[in-house]
């Protein structure tokens, strides 16, 4: 048995607390399927709760005939219907009806679909089938971690350049398959993404049938990685999923999530920081606040990092920075005669300046994009109209961009030698006096 608290698992039937996290189990568990519960005539015996969510329970199941372990997802809208204990029937009250009925509807045409797809990144449907009031789906049950479990376990919560590109690629490979059939997964997160013991990612728990249960003021979402649409119950399409793939690209790569869309608005200034490229364009297109800012496909915003590539500067290589920045060395001048001490044979250095962005921090707003208004000395009160109440006003000399030109290399990302003008070579004033 399972505590769906803590997910300790592996407990005796017969426990009544948790003995890691304290909960009532009986409690918690009351409204599930009880363990060696039946369904589709004997086809399937539960064996217990694997998880519970908003809209539904995913139960650890034998399928008896092929003895073998399946995960079975059962459609359970909490707040919308009840278990009768004896008979395991699902109890919908009245004016809930419409609602369960339409959101299980979309819970077995969306199971239809899944069925339909095969692929390595996408958990495979077995079986569909209704029983007990309600619809269920047998599913591989999949070993493995999940992508949170994975990076609690990794310094600073995250991934490396190179495991994240090839987890990202197999899932825009998954997800590309699944908006191929009309399916848009909606909930994507570390927690629904299990991570094979061979590193293959696989996106689980689909959340398109939930979506039809709620209305706009109780749409079932993740707020950490929800977008502006999910919100406020707009419209929802691919690039729903996209945003959310930014938001995990984005902790997997810093260990942090972004800043959620309500932090954004009316005025949005958010970049996704000093991350190298492709990354940080990727993430700004993917993490735009409005729907209609994104990108259209999820293939085609992947296919765009081979054109961002080719089109970035480079000038040289520093580890652990956005682009090098042609600076002769000062002491080889470039020439490297002898074992250079100072840039250690690269024969560049970074800018001193700019980081290598070709943009320094604006000096009047310390990058922050705004100063602190004059009139109302940023409290905001009374009827101020420089900074509308807002206790801010926008940077008079970056336009609230937080940046300005890099005064040394202008944003060219290249700086020229005071001495030999870039030519590597110098000529001593004295004795080879210029012509």
């Amino acid at each position: 048995m399972r505590c769906l608290n803590c997910r300790m698992d592996e407990l005796p039937v017969a426990t009544e607390l948790c003995p890691r996290c304290g909960t009532h189990l009986p409690t918690l568990l009351r409204d599930l399927l009880q363990p060696k519960a039946t369904l589709r005539g004997g086809t399937f015996h539960v064996q217990y709760a694997l998880g519970r969510g908003g809209f539904g329970v995913t139960y650890r199941a034998e399928h008896v005939a092929l003895d073998h372990i399946v995960a079975l997802k059962e459609f359970f809208p909490e707040g919308a219907a009840t278990r009768d204990r004896p008979s395991g029937l699902l109890m919908v009250s009245p004016e809930k009806t419409e609602m369960f009925n339409r959101g299980l509807t979309r819970f077995v045409g969306e199971g239809r679909l899944l069925a339909r797809i095969s692929h390595p990144n996408v958990v495979r449907v077995l079986d569909l089938f209704q029983d007990r009031g309600t619809a269920y789906l047998a599913m591989e049950l999949l070993s493995g971690l999940t992508l949170r479990e994975l990076l609690d376990t990794m310094p600073a919560r995250r991934l490396s350049a190179d495991r994240a590109t090839t987890t990202v690629e197999h899932l825009v490979e998954a997800l590309e398959t699944v908006h191929g059939a009309g399916i848009c997964h909606l909930d994507i997160k570390p927690e629904n993404i299990i991570v094979r013991p061979d590193g293959q990612p696989v996106l689980i728990d689909f959340g398109a049938a939930r979506q039809a249960t709620s209305d706009a003021m109780t749409r079932s979402f993740t707020l950490e990685y929800a977008p502006l649409e999910l919100l406020t119950g707009e419209a929802v399409g691919e690039q729903t999923d996209l945003y959310e793939l930014g938001a995990v690209i984005h902790e997997l790569l810093t260990g942090e999530r972004p800043p959620q869309p309500l932090e954004r608005i009316p005025v949005d200034r958010w970049t996704p920081g000093r991350l190298a490229e492709p990354w940080s364009s990727l993430l700004q297109q993917a993490l735009q606040v409005r729907l209609t800012d994104r990108p259209a496909t999820v293939q085609s915003w992947w296919a765009s990092r081979r054109h961002i590539a080719s089109s970035r500067p480079r000038l040289g290589t520093v580890p652990g920075i956005r682009a090098a920045v042609t600076i002769p060395c000062a002491l080889c001048h470039g020439e490297l005669t002898f074992g250079c001490p100072t840039c250690r044979g690269a024969r560049l250095l970074p800018c001193s300046h700019c980081r290598n962005t070709g943009v320094a921090r604006c000096p009047h707003c310390g990058g922050r994009g705004t100063q602190t208004c004059p009139s109302c000395a940023a409290h905001g009160d009374g009827d101020c109209t420089s900074c509308l109440g807002l206790k801010a006003a926008i940077c008079a000399t970056c336009s609230g961009s937080g940046q300005a030109s890099c005064p040394k290399c202008l944003g060219t990302l290249k700086v020229p030698c005071d001495r030999c003008s870039g030519s590597g070579k110098q000529v001593c004033p004295i004795c080879s006096p210029p012509a």
